[in-house]
């Protein structure tokens, strides 16, 4: 992943990084989506049942992830 020096480009680029791997992979587990993270070398520093908090290493800022696939509870189409 490219280093991220806005919090609000961060969070675009990050969400489509995850739907990018969601598509390849077809997992929407939390697990999964925290793994994608933490392989990409950043640290989810809060979960809540709707979101996720994750921090950017270079700045040590935070951002909150949200929508659906972050969700608790897996994400199925329908």
């Amino acid at each position: 992943m490219k280093p991220m020096t806005d919090w609000r480009e961060g969070r675009g680029y990050v969400h489509t990084y995850v739907c990018e791997q969601i598509a390849a992979v077809g997992r929407t587990d939390r697990a999964f989506i925290t793994e994608i993270l933490a392989k990409a070398g950043l640290e989810v520093v809060r979960q809540a049942a709707d979101s996720l908090t994750v921090l950017i290493p270079e700045t040590g800022k935070n951002f909150t992830l949200r929508g659906a696939i972050y969700n608790q509870r897996p994400h199925h189409d329908r």
